[in-house]
């Protein structure tokens, strides 16, 4: 019964780690495109300004 308790409580850790990574990754990801087409938006209102 111990051993797959531990087994068990190991499965879940990596899981948690694995969903906090790519939750990390999702987020700088749409930080990353998120900043670069809010700044194409900007330029393209800065040029039909001009």
């Amino acid at each position: 019964m111990a051993l797959d308790d531990v087994k068990d409580s190991k499965i879940s850790k990596g899981s948690w780690l694995f969903k906090g990574c790519l939750i990390t990754v999702i987020l700088i990801f749409l930080l990353v495109f998120g900043f670069s087409i809010i700044g194409f938006i900007l330029n393209a209102i800065g040029y039909q300004a001009e």
